[in-house]
């Protein structure tokens, strides 16, 4: 019942991305469980799966264990669907995370956070960090492009969104859906707050200031744009949250969802692999 799953994490928030990697991970099980002969459902599959996927592809732990959280998390889904108070893979211990200089963020980190930002009571401001979030962490850019960002850099049509990244890496990026949907939230809501709005002058990211954000200020600064960041990861309990952070998850995000080591190096406006090269080691893609 992938579809089905599928559905169940659209109903709970989660991202197109966090979808497709789970439900990715679920069919997997499954197609391992259907040539295996197992039961699915018993704790001792998901057990052998690990194992199969450490022994005979030779999966990296962090990967092991990415993949179990996604398998676990869909035995809840049939949990709730048939009203059990207990999904029989929830004792099945997970791989310790291992740290190699990769993201420190799990998908669902993500969903964190923009839930997060979804809590904020100023309407603009929702929409800002929302937009904000999302630039970084699908998208990949820098803290200096997305404060670089006006409106004239972004177009969007029934075709296609792309965003132009201005600087010494300049590029024009073809947008993701989460990305396009969050910045067309934040343009309505930007619009109604700014008498005269003109889409070839303003910078895209405003800042705030006062009380309950009662000013607004016609662009975020470097430090600003950190502080938020470093509130958002407090308030939402989720460590290291910085826009290098951030960066590296989207790195992840795209050579995960299929885009090569070059499409990604051009994507992020790098020359070297560095970091991007240990992510692609990390989910077994060269």
């Amino acid at each position: 019942d992938v579809d089905g799953f599928r559905n169940y994490l659209r109903s709970n928030g989660k991202s197109i991305a966090t979808i497709e990697s789970y439900s990715h991970d679920a069919m997997a099980f499954l197609t391992y469980v259907e040539q295996n002969n197992l039961v699915a459902a018993q704790p001792e599959a998901l057990i052998g799966y690990c194992a199969y996927l450490t022994e005979i592809e030779h999966a990296r732990t962090n990967s092991v264990r990415r993949r179990a959280i996604g398998v676990r998390l869909f035995f809840r889904y049939l949990q709730a669907k048939q009203n059990l108070t207990f999904s029989s893979m929830d004792g099945v211990p997970l791989p310790q995370r291992q740290d190699i200089g990769v993201t420190p963020f799990e998908p669902e980190d993500i969903d964190r956070l923009l839930e997060t930002c979804s809590l904020e009571t100023n309407n603009l401001r929702r929409f800002r960090n929302v937009c904000i979030v999302t630039l970084l962490a699908f998208e990949g850019l820098k803290a200096t492009e997305v404060l670089k960002l006006e409106w004239k850099d972004v177009f969007v049509s029934q075709a296609s969104a792309t965003l132009h990244v201005a600087g010494q890496r300049a590029r024009t990026l073809s947008l993701q859906l989460e990305s396009v949907a969050a910045l067309e939230a934040y343009r309505t809501h930007f619009k109604q707050n700014s008498p005269g709005f003109t889409a070839a002058s303003r910078k895209i990211f405003v800042a705030f200031k006062g009380r309950q954000s009662a000013a607004t200020l016609p662009q975020m600064s470097r430090h600003g744009l950190k502080f938020f960041l470093y509130e958002l990861g407090e308030t939402a309990r989720v460590d290291k949250v910085t826009a290098e952070s951030l960066r590296q998850y989207a790195a992840f995000h795209l050579l995960e969802s299929g885009q090569t080591m070059d499409d990604v190096l051009a994507r992020l406006g790098l020359r070297r692999p560095g970091k991007v090269r240990l992510i692609a080691k990390s989910i077994e893609i060269e």
